[in-house]
């Protein structure tokens, strides 16, 4: 299956869990799934906490999954999944898996997290995640490195999909096809019952006096002398080294947010919108939006205009370091949606596609396309899979893909269809990006009235469904290829597959 069914299985954590001891090393096999069980019966409010360490940090690929999970069984799971990137940053969030196996679907219920410190090489990773509840079920988490930086996350699920069974506890840890091997540790891990919040004391009587009055007040201890940092060890080369990660695109570091509740509909011409965090959509309706610094992720209310968009109006903007992602997940969610747009060190995710191109003028840049939602019986798809691309062309001309990496959709990295009812397809050039997943790669559709892509200069990962298949296309509209190579092995690209 495509790397993402893979993460969904990892995460999971269902597959033929081994007992845990105390401390228990895996070797975590590239594209392969990992499963330390928590010793325990089964249970339903409960908490579990674990810690881990890897002897090395993924060198390359999309990191390291580690994930602690409560109530896994065969109707799915609650979990709190921790990436570790290669450079060290971590990401946290809450997700809920439903069923198992390859029919098991996945669904993001808080906001994605980061730590505030990078995490080295043996460090401790601890994770801890508390269910309890049946009708409004509650789940809160915590991650640290090594005690300290300590990130908290709560949501509560009310949905009809909710896990109200009992289940076990489990440890997870899940790499890409394209990272090398890594060893993993679950140094302690433990579930337990989860415990009532004790009642308040109740409050003294009026009458009531204290009968004695410290004679001194103790001094403060005073604060410990902070440990001198290690020096960082050289970090090693990534996969597609060069190319962007969580480091170089969405919301720069040290950018505080404004929460702005709801929709923003823009009606100005030349608003610069700097510094939000929009909890609805963007929709512009004006010429020369600027969107920067920001981070939009939605409402409860889905709606395939995309998270940011300028569908109704066709106006053009700019958006540029920012992040978009669905909070509340449904198979509606699409990052950006339109025509006219440039989108420069954006970084998108947990949406069925991340960016889709209905008309003429786009340059997408830089930017960082990824982990796609997929849902294995999509409503808007009659109930069969989602068909999430990481970047889905219906139609339009002067089309620019430019040093990119996207990696994590099922379908496509890159789609080219026409859609009869855009603009008439024109040229689209894809070059120096680097690009994994899909079934084929980059598929050029029957109905692309002949267009001929430009494919210049890209770095095809290894991670797809179909192994050989980087590039699909008609006779009719056969790419024009130059200097593209594989990753593995370094050679030249020089012939697509005819479909």
């Amino acid at each position: 299956m495509a790397a993402l069914l893979a993460t969904v299985l990892a995460i999971a954590g269902l597959l033929h869990p081994a007992p845990a001891a105390a401390a228990t090393s895996v070797q975590v096999r590239p594209g392969s799934l990992s499963t330390v069980a928590v010793k325990g019966s089964s249970v339903r409010d409960a908490e579990i906490s674990t810690a881990t360490s890897l002897k090395a940090l993924p060198r390359s690929g999309s990191g390291v999954y580690t994930s602690a999970q409560l109530r896994a069984g065969s109707t799915g799971a609650y979990v709190v999944q921790a990436r570790t990137d290669p450079d060290g940053s971590v990401l946290v969030v809450i997700k809920r898996n439903n069923g198992s196996g390859r029919s098991l679907t996945q669904t993001t219920l808080s906001q994605h997290v980061k730590l505030p410190q990078k995490i080295k090489a043996g460090q401790k990773l601890s994770l801890w995640l508390k269910v309890e509840g049946t009708t409004n079920v509650t789940i809160k988490a915590k991650a640290s490195i090594n005690g300290s930086g300590a990130r908290s996350l709560s949501v509560k699920d009310s949905s009809s999909s909710r896990i109200r069974a009992a289940g076990k506890g489990a440890v997870t840890f899940y790499t890409s096809k394209s990272s090398p091997a890594v060893q993993a540790t679950v140094v302690s891990s433990s579930v337990k019952t989860a415990q009532a919040a004790p009642a308040p004391a109740p409050a003294p009587s009026a009458t009531t006096k204290p009968t004695t009055k410290p004679t001194t007040k103790p001094a403060p201890a005073p604060a410990p002398a902070p440990a001198p940092a290690p020096a960082p060890a050289p970090a090693p080369p990534a996969t597609g080294a060069g190319f962007p990660t969580a480091k170089t695109t969405g919301v720069p570091a040290g950018v505080k947010l404004t929460v702005h509740e709801g929709d923003l509909v823009v009606t100005q011409p030349n608003t610069v919108i700097d510094g939000l965090e929009v909890r609805g959509i963007i929709d512009i309706k004006a010429p020369g939006v600027v969107i920067k610094n920001s981070r939009i992720v939605g409402g409860t209310s889905a709606r395939s205009i995309g998270l940011v968009s300028n569908v109704n109006s066709g106006q053009p903007f700019t958006i540029q370091d920012s992040e978009i992602y669905a909070a509340s997940p449904n198979p509606a969610w699409n990052g950006i949606v339109g025509s006219r747009f440039t989108a420069v060190r954006v970084n998108v995710h947990d949406v069925v596609d991340p960016i889709r191109i209905l008309g003429n003028d786009v340059v997408v840049r830089d930017s960082w396309l990824h982990d796609n939602s997929h849902w294995e019986k999509d409503p808007l798809r009659g109930g069969t899979p989602s068909h999430d691309d990481s970047v889905q062309i219906e139609g339009g001309a002067s089309i620019l893909l430019e040093g990119n990496r996207m990696e994590g959709a099922t379908n496509a990295a890159v789609q080219v269809t026409q859609n009869s009812s855009v603009s008439k397809l024109g040229s689209i050039t894809i070059r120096d990006n680097y690009l994994q997943g899909g079934g084929c790669t980059i598929n050029v559709g029957s109905t692309a009235s002949n267009n001929r892509p430009v494919v210049d200069g890209n770095v095809f990962g290894p991670d797809r469904i179909y192994a050989g298949c980087a590039i699909v296309a008609p006779q009719s509209s056969a790419p024009i290829l130059s200097a593209n190579i594989w990753e593995v092995g370094g050679k030249a690209l020089k012939t697509f597959t005819v479909g």
